[in-house]
């Protein structure tokens, strides 16, 4: 199958792999964190260097607590563009704040997670990622529609096609939420869940 203009433009395993120990450097920086993995599509592709991978999955495990990092919203009052001496006034832990920047600063093609020091695993993207059912059986709609490909049949079809699937679902849901605020959310994903089938970068 040839590939799109979109696929072509698209990052592979080998830009991540040129990449990781330089980003993961960067959030090193802040004291608070303590090691930083990858996992998902990434290290089950990781020999296979011209995989093309819109996004890695990146953990940091960190001295934060879940409540510190969920009180972070990207919106028009975030404390994301507020003086830090500002923050400390207003009880924000400021580290939180410098980390979350830094790690916003990586880009989109990082999908970004923490563990926090309470043990919880958080992910920072649009609210409708975890609550908003009605969007996700919408995307969830439109994918079976365009692909023929029923959600409940998925698993049994070929990379390709389940790619194509995966894109098409990503797609609608972040036409959907390109105006919704990002902050952390807590999830109920368990830590030995992503550490145990991740590889350890810094």
């Amino acid at each position: 199958m040839q590939k799109s203009w979109y696929q072509q433009i698209l990052p592979t395993v080998d830009f991540y792999k040129q990449n990781l120990n330089r980003w993961a450097s960067i959030l090193k920086e802040n004291n608070n964190i303590n090691s930083v993995f990858v996992w998902g599509e990434y290290v089950t592709n990781l020999n296979n260097k011209k995989h093309i991978l819109k996004y890695v999955d990146m953990l940091v495990t960190s001295n934060f607590h879940s409540e510190d990092l969920s009180s972070i919203i990207n919106n028009e009052l975030s404390p994301l563009n507020i003086k830090l001496s500002v923050l400390e006034n207003l009880g924000y832990n400021t580290d939180t704040i410098l980390f979350t920047n830094e790690f916003i600063k990586l880009g989109k093609n990082i999908k970004k997670w923490v563990l926090s020091k309470d043990n919880k695993i958080l992910f920072w993207g649009p609210e409708l990622n975890f609550s908003n059912n009605e969007l996700m059986l919408e995307a969830i709609k439109y994918a079976e529609n365009i692909t023929n490909i029923k959600y409940a049949e998925l698993q049994t079809q070929d990379k390709n096609h389940i790619k194509h699937w995966e894109d098409i679902y990503d797609c609608l849901l972040c036409i959907n939420s390109k105006d919704t605020p990002q902050s952390w959310h807590i999830t109920n994903i368990k830590k030995n869940n992503i550490i145990n089938k991740g590889i350890l970068i810094l």
